[in-house]
């Protein structure tokens, strides 16, 4: 498993993951790309390297298997919250563990020492109107 910071390549992966995660718990969310766009990449605040992406490499292709979006609570510093975790359905458990342990190690490094994490900790994101 690979994590890695987001490129514009990601987006219909994103899309997917997110609908594929969200449907496992409820109805179907049914995004599409201009939505998530619009709701978090367009915003301009938004910083590529804020979303991480995790990578499944096998001897035949790569494939997308989760994604996380976090940020720096500008209302509660030092404070580093995981807006959005979605991960494949398919077993692939290891995704969500290493994406988290990313985000640790940078907020680590960035010198903050907590980090908040749940179902969609999203206070002006853009992310809690997509479900």
């Amino acid at each position: 498993m690979t994590v890695r910071s987001f490129c514009n390549a990601d987006l219909p992966h994103l899309v997917r993951l997110w609908n594929e995660h969200w449907s496992a718990i409820g109805p179907d969310p049914m995004i599409d790309m201009a939505r998530l766009e619009q709701a978090v990449l367009a915003r301009t605040f938004f910083a590529p390297d804020s979303l991480l992406v995790a990578e499944s490499t096998t001897a035949d292709s790569t494939e997308i298997v989760g994604w996380c979006l976090y940020y720096v609570d500008p209302h509660c510093p030092p404070t580093t919250v995981v807006a959005a975790l979605c991960v494949n359905q398919r077993g692939d458990a290891s995704a969500a563990d290493d994406l988290l342990n990313a985000v640790e190690c940078k907020s680590t490094a960035a010198g903050i020492e907590c980090l908040c994490v749940g179902a969609i900790r999203d206070r002006e994101f853009g992310l809690a109107g997509l479900c």
